[in-house]
């Protein structure tokens, strides 16, 4: 049986005495600023446990480079799987004191956004895969809610699309389903000589889809040139 999230830093916590990794496992998990000092098998899951390798950071109010530790308390992240296990990382949060502008904070760090339970790869990697499979299938294959999968993808799309789209010759429009058999369609909307991510539309009706793209600016919709559509029962653009 797999353990969850709280029981496997249950399972951490009760660690003493393991001896530091060496430094090939800092290049296989590749994150900056960072080292790997132990590690732990449990239940198929692989959780290491790092350190933050500066020992002073930037205040995220002034600026000011400021070494005071306030608290540092440890929370588990969920990376990219490694030789094929699960892989949770031990990180510790570390809140300092800024006396330049008195006032505290918690550093940022550059591989996890603030207040998330993954790592911004992982959840990349979880926002890619749903748009060619079904959300209950990665919540399969990864033992998360369907609910935690549905909010990774929601979380990354919103950082990735644009208010306002730059001028775009060519648009991508594909459709994807978030649930399987449930009917319930979003629409991709992208540039595609950039790749880049514009929209995601809640629905893949035609109606909602030209009220959304008639929301762009009129010179960016004459900008565009070539459409491509890979979606069911779709008849034509706005």
């Amino acid at each position: 049986m797999s353990l969850n999230i709280y029981q496997i830093f249950a399972k951490l916590s009760e660690i003493t005495g393991i001896s530091p990794m060496s430094s090939p496992l800092d290049s296989l998990l590749n994150l900056p600023g960072i080292t790997v000092e132990s590690y732990l098998e449990v239940e198929g899951y692989l959780c290491l446990h790092v350190r933050i390798l500066a020992e002073r950071t930037k205040c995220l109010h002034c600026q000011n480079l400021t070494s005071e530790l306030n608290q540092v308390r440890s929370i588990l992240v969920r990376d990219l799987p490694t030789f094929g296990k699960p892989v949770y990382l031990r990180v510790p949060r570390r809140q300092f004191y800024c006396r330049k502008c008195q006032k505290y904070f918690t550093e940022k760090l550059e591989f996890i956004d603030c207040r998330r339970l993954h790592t911004q790869r992982y959840e990349q990697s979880i926002y890619n895969r749903v748009q060619n499979s079904s959300i209950e299938q990665i919540s399969r294959e990864e033992n998360l809610s369907p609910e935690e999968i549905q909010g990774i993808f929601t979380y990354v799309s919103n950082q990735l699309k644009k208010k306002y789209w730059q001028p775009v010759k060519r648009l991508s429009l594909d459709e994807i389903a978030m649930h399987k058999g449930h009917k319930n369609f979003k629409t991709v909307v992208s540039n595609i000589d950039s790749g880049d991510l514009l929209e995601i539309i809640n629905s893949h009706k035609q109606a909602q889809i030209i009220e959304v793209l008639m929301q762009q600016r009129i010179e960016i919709r004459e900008a565009v040139t070539e459409v491509s559509v890979d979606m069911w029962g779709y008849d034509r653009l706005p």
